[in-house]
Parts: structure tokens; C-alpha cells; sequence
């Protein structure tokens, strides 16, 4: 009976250090994984429109936002002759940007990138429901892409739609951080 006992114990012994070794060459793994910042500037015409630098750590995202939250009268009603309520909506006028970084064994980096662009054109006043509100007119487009690149070399990418008669580029660049 005593020898069961003895093995019993001697596998849990070993398996909590199995499991304590696990654990520790996780965390390893986790702690080896630098973290890499990218400047990335938004160009059209030759001129900065956006410029971020943004720090991610392989395989998790990490966004930057520039712009600003517009309200406006999006809807009125009325529940009786003189009560009427109205709400508020809101767009977003500005940049978005978000990056998430894969970096192989052999050192190759792909980043995946995401830019969303979107401009307020116009707000027309429209007639709803008898009452008068606001209707933006909005200008949106995003680019996603997957790029190969290596660290410390700057990207130059066209972007955006070809609608416009301007040049937009991106330029990207990855270092260790």
C-alpha cells in the first residue's frame, strides 16, 4: 500500500513539474516577443495628411484614430400636439489606422493593415416626418492590405479610390522596439 502511495506521489510530483516547465517556456515565448513600432504616414499630393507611430506586438492589433465625432439632428416625433422629441445622431470625420504584425521564425515580418477614411461632405436639411433634420453626406473608403516588408525599410503604397483626381500613398516603417 505504501508503494502506491509512493508512485501516486512521485506522478504528481512529476506532473506539476511538467506542467511549472510548460508554463515557464510559455511565458519564455511570450517575453522573446518584442514589440515593434511602425511610423506610418498618410500622404496626398506629396503632403502629410496623417502621421502615427504605433506600437504592436506580433499576432494582437493596435489602432490609432484621428478626427473628430460630429453630432447632428438625425430625427424628430411627436407624441401629441405639444410634445415632440427629437435625437441626435453622430458621424465620424477623420482616420483610422490599424496594424497587426506576424513576425516568422526566420525574422520575415507581414503586417496586415487597415485605413479607414472617412470625410464629411455635406449636411442637407431634409424634411422628415413634417419636421426638418439633418442628413450627413459622408465620403468613406478602406483599404485593407497585407504587406511584406522588413524591418527598418520604409513601404511606399498607392491608396484610396481612384475616383479623386489626388495621389495618395502610404508610407510604413517597422522597427524593434
Amino acid at each position: 500500500m505504501k508503494n502506491k502511495r509512493s508512485v501516486a506521489s512521485l506522478a504528481a510530483t512529476i506532473a506539476m513539474l511538467l506542467s511549472a516547465n510548460a508554463f515557464a517556456e510559455q511565458g519564455n515565448t511570450d517575453a522573446g516577443q518584442s514589440d515593434l513600432t511602425y511610423e506610418i504616414n498618410l500622404l496626398e499630393n506629396g503632403r502629410v495628411i496623417h502621421a502615427t507611430t504605433l506600437s504592436a506586438i506580433p499576432g494582437k492589433s493596435s489602432s490609432s484614430k484621428s478626427g473628430r465625432e460630429i453630432g447632428y439632428l438625425a430625427a424628430c416625433e411627436s407624441s401629441a400636439p405639444e410634445e415632440w422629441s427629437c435625437s441626435p445622431g453622430k458621424v465620424w470625420d477623420g482616420i483610422s489606422i490599424k496594424v497587426k504584425p506576424a513576425l516568422a521564425g526566420n525574422g520575415d515580418l507581414t503586417t496586415e493593415l487597415e485605413i479607414a477614411d472617412n470625410q464629411l461632405i455635406g449636411m442637407d436639411t431634409i424634411t422628415h416626418g413634417g419636421y426638418q433634420v439633418q442628413a450627413p453626406r459622408m465620403s468613406s473608403s478602406v483599404a485593407k492590405m497585407s504587406i511584406s516588408m522588413r524591418e527598418g525599410r520604409t513601404v511606399h503604397l498607392p491608396y484610396g479610390a481612384d475616383l479623386t483626381a489626388s495621389q495618395r500613398e502610404i508610407t510604413i516603417i517597422a522597427r524593434k522596439s
